[in-house]
């Protein structure tokens, strides 16, 4: 899978890869997104980043909690630019 596989939009490049078991088995595939700064304002705007990173976090969560029925992705974890994280993956998983 190269770059030309990777889904793309105004602010976010979403990476496709694969997951495998211990026996070298694909286990599941994920979709990893990183944001692009420049587009975000990041630059001129210090922690801009952060701040959409954990206010996805926040909808994420608040959606989990109160309206069960929406399907939405897994967030197995995120980090900032701090080095701080809520896991030790930074993933979403899209089922």
């Amino acid at each position: 899978m190269g770059v030309e596989d990777w889904i793309h939009d105004n602010v976010n490049v979403c990476i496709r890869t694969d997951i495998f078991d211990s026996t070298g088995v694909v286990e599941r595939q994920v979709i990893i997104r990183f944001s692009l700064l420049y587009r975000i304002g990041e630059d001129p705007f210090s922690g801009k980043s952060d701040e959409k990173v954990r206010y996805e976090a926040a909808i994420h969560a608040w959606l989990k909690e109160n309206c069960p029925t929406v399907p939405i992705s897994r967030l197995y974890g995120f980090g900032l630019s701090s080095g701080k994280t809520v896991s030790h993956l930074f993933i979403i998983i899209y089922d």
